[in-house]
């Protein structure tokens, strides 16, 4: 379709309806759900191309409705941006869409009283909800998707350079450069976005915050993430 202004607002309500029949998809076991997820990555890559400030706009505001899947969506579209904003192939790009839109896939097998619980989990808890990252590579290899950057991004999102992550306690040297890109995107997100416990922060506030967790986060994708948003969010 051409682009024109209402089609920001079009590919909006389209991700927001359809990122819920893919997770069903997905746990189901249905193969379509590749197709539609990739189809979504694909119009979103569009919508980077065409208004970048548009679509990291719509990442500021949770695309209208906070929850899972406007997080996906908003890793996604993190994700998306930093390749983008680093002169990627198209190709890179949109595999990076991908495992941002799947990296939370696991919540799918979480109860959700645990999941949408108001305030902080307690331990036994936490350790259920740790339980999604290798749970979401199950449900994506069942469903036949075979990408080793979106198996790993799914698998190791919730690694820290210092070891102190999980599932598998990797340290810096064991973290593939796009797992630490999603670990950046997602935490950002995270802090951005509005909890049963914490105000949403600003985007500044947010990014001083990931700067001084050190052992966290790759300074220097850290630095390069921070400057794929300007100037559309600082």
């Amino acid at each position: 379709m051409p682009w024109r202004p209402e089609t920001e607002l079009e590919i909006r309500v389209e991700l927001r309806q359809r990122v819920g029949a893919i997770a069903q998809e997905i746990l189901n076991a249905q193969p379509c759900g590749l197709n539609e997820a990739r189809h979504l990555v694909a119009l979103m890559e569009r919508w980077l191309r065409e208004s970048r400030e548009g679509i990291l706009g719509s990442v500021h505001d949770h695309f209208g409705r906070e929850g899972v899947r406007s997080h996906a969506l908003a890793v996604a579209c993190l994700m998306m941006n930093f390749a983008h904003h680093a002169d990627c192939p198209r190709e890179y790009v949109l595999e990076m869409g991908l495992a941002g839109l799947l990296h939370d896939i696991g919540k799918l097998t979480i109860p959700s009283e645990i999941l949408n619980k108001p305030g902080r989990l307690d331990s036994e808890e936490a350790m259920v909800m740790r339980g999604h990252a290798e749970n979401g590579c199950v449900l994506l290899e069942r469903w036949g998707l075979v990408s080793p950057l979106v198996i790993a991004v799914c698998r190791h999102h919730h690694e820290r350079l210092d070891g102190s992550g999980y599932p598998s306690g990797l340290i810096a040297k064991d973290i593939a450069e796009p797992v630490r890109v999603a670990t950046i995107c997602d935490v950002y997100d995270a802090l951005i976005s509005r909890r049963s416990y914490k105000q949403a922060w600003s985007s500044a506030l947010a990014l001083d915050e990931m700067r001084r967790a050190r052992g966290n986060f790759d300074p220097d994708l850290l630095a390069a993430f921070a400057q794929s948003l300007e100037p559309a969010t600082l």
